[in-house]
């Protein structure tokens, strides 16, 4: 039996920056619908939940409009 193709499985020899933002960004958003299929099961708003820990780390625009950066540092540390 003749076959006209065959494969063959070689190792990388490293990984691709592309490859590396996709799995980053892939990672990314499934941990986020994961996080929010676990805020809906105990009945609460995922994108409300997702915009207070956002507000809680980086600040609200009206605290970036009176000059308040100190969330910035506050997260860093």
């Amino acid at each position: 039996m003749n076959i006209p193709f065959s494969f063959k499985l070689e190792k990388r020899l490293g990984a691709s920056r592309m490859l590396g933002v996709f799995v980053l960004l892939t990672s990314t958003v499934l941990a986020l619908l994961l996080g929010a299929v676990l805020l809906m099961v105990f009945d609460a708003n995922p994108w409300d939940t997702y915009k207070a820990m956002f507000q809680g780390a980086f600040g609200t625009p009206d605290q970036w409009s009176d000059g308040q950066f100190y969330w910035i540092s506050d997260t860093l540390v």
